[in-house]
């Protein structure tokens, strides 16, 4: 069991268990009591070794901030003076009360409250690159730079709809406005540079230190690194299906053309995207 795995497990066992108080927040037995911060801040040393902090402001301070896309079991979410256990699925478990005679944590979506501030992540978990998957990095760039960094930006912004003129590798004022248009949709900071939070936030990938991973896609496969093949693809206009994460036949039948066009350049012509059609792809 990994270690986001031990946190949730550790939160589920104390479901209707614990009563709610802001006095007694380290009561934990069964009729205990824990506030919203106490719980989640046990869950996790007591699950990852890993202390967020002991009160909602102080949690909000540590980790890393992350987008909707990135959250995973084990992370927080916050709403004005809770924070919430994340279990996947859009779930959550949440210790609120008010009252001791409220028991709890109890199972509930995240958007049970239409507050939500921040969502954040303590564990640091290094995902392993298999075979076949390709490492890369980007750069930062904003107006006025160039090359295949601006390229990639370009792709994933006009298969969201976005005009950026073109996939011309330079980045104008066009790319400038549709990039800030992307940031202000997503609440970032609308600078118009594409730096570490919002090729983060774009990308959606597994990192390995400063690294992305993409991962070997094939019919079956789903994700986000399926969710950028299709992207690429979209752009390119090989790719003329939905945005779904789903690598079924028109995604394959996508690749399939596009190697075919690269006459060996991406690969043998084979439908799926391992290391060598990743690195033609990206050329990063």
């Amino acid at each position: 069991m990994g270690l986001r795995e031990q946190v949730v497990a550790e939160g589920k066992k104390w479901i209707n268990k614990l009563h709610y108080s802001q006095t007694s927040r380290y009561n934990f037995r069964v009729g205990g009591s824990a506030d919203c911060s106490s719980y989640y801040q046990y869950c996790l040393m007591t699950g990852a070794n890993v202390d967020p902090g002991n009160w909602t402001g102080n949690q909000m301070t540590k980790g890393r901030e992350i987008s909707r896309s990135q959250l995973l079991p084990g992370d927080a979410v916050f709403y004005p003076g809770h924070v919430v256990l994340y279990i996947g699925d859009g779930r959550c478990l949440s210790h609120g009360g008010p009252d001791w005679s409220d028991m709890g944590p109890v199972q509930k979506s995240i958007d049970y409250r239409n507050d939500i501030i921040q969502y954040r992540s303590y564990i640091k978990e290094e995902p392993t690159p298999v075979n076949n998957d390709y490492i890369f990095s980007v750069s930062q760039v904003q107006q006025g730079s160039n090359g295949n960094s601006v390229l990639l930006l370009q792709e994933i912004l006009i298969s969201r709809g976005y005009d950026t003129g073109g996939l011309d590798r330079i980045f104008g004022s066009l790319t400038d406005a549709a990039l800030k248009s992307y940031q202000t949709l997503r609440g970032l900071d609308v600078d118009g540079i594409c730096g570490p939070i919002t090729w983060s936030d774009l990308l959606a990938l597994e990192k390995s230190s400063s690294n992305y991973i993409a991962r070997n896609s094939f019919m079956g496969s789903n994700g986000t690194s399926v969710l950028l093949v299709q992207e690429i693809l979209k752009s390119r206009e090989y790719y003329t299906g939905y945005l779904d994460r789903g690598f079924g036949i028109l995604t394959e039948t996508a690749v399939k053309s596009y190697q075919t066009d690269r006459k060996g350049a991406s690969g043998t012509i084979d439908g799926a995207v391992g290391v060598k059609t990743w690195a033609d792809l990206l050329g990063l």
